[in-house]
């Protein structure tokens, strides 16, 4: 699928993290496997050994995988699975079509995904973040230590931008108070 990205935002943040795409996805690449491996042998040789044996993103991604899988389940009886796994299988498309590895789910890169899908009807809004939370709550402690997740983590405005992009739909208490997005 080719996405529009010349289309802008009304939103200043929005705008302003399409500006800075090609960055985002290129810090959200170097969690595939090579790249990670070359940064995680850069930091062995600085440190002289690492604490921990490092992660190829394959397996990182494939455990993520899982617990996001495992997740899902247990919202099968309430009819949230769906809803959810439908969120989350549209991320997972998107994230193959602009070739970045799908998680870690980061808020840049779902500012960039919100953007491109702003179809998403405002009443359902506030449910794809909630499901970019449950999936970022799930998969954090295995990127904590990646080089670069608190980086994307971190990015100025992104949680502003997908904190505006949800308020298309009815105010909730979290977004009068601008609660992060992923916390």
């Amino acid at each position: 699928m080719q996405y529009d990205w010349s289309r802008s935002s009304s939103i200043p943040s929005l705008a302003a993290i399409l500006a800075q795409r090609e960055e985002i996805f290129t810090k959200q690449r170097a969690f595939n496997d090579r790249a990670l491996r070359r940064g995680l042998r850069a930091l062995a040789a600085r440190r002289h050994r690492l604490t921990r044996p490092p992660h190829p993103s394959a397996e990182l991604q494939r455990k993520s995988q899982d617990l996001i899988a495992a997740k899902l389940a247990t919202y099968a009886r309430s009819g949230n699975f769906s809803t959810f796994g439908y969120k989350v299988s549209a991320y997972c498309s998107f994230s193959r079509a602009v070739n970045i590895p799908p998680w870690p789910v980061t808020p840049p890169v779902v500012a960039l995904f919100v953007h491109q899908n702003s179809y998403y009807a405002t009443s359902s809004r506030g449910v794809l973040v909630t499901a970019f939370n449950m999936v970022h709550k799930v998969c954090r402690e295995l990127w904590e230590t990646v080089p670069g997740f608190r980086e994307l983590l971190e990015w100025p405005g992104a949680q502003g931008a997908v904190v505006e992009w949800k308020r298309g739909s009815r105010a909730s208490p979290d977004s009068r108070r601008g609660r992060p997005v992923l916390h």
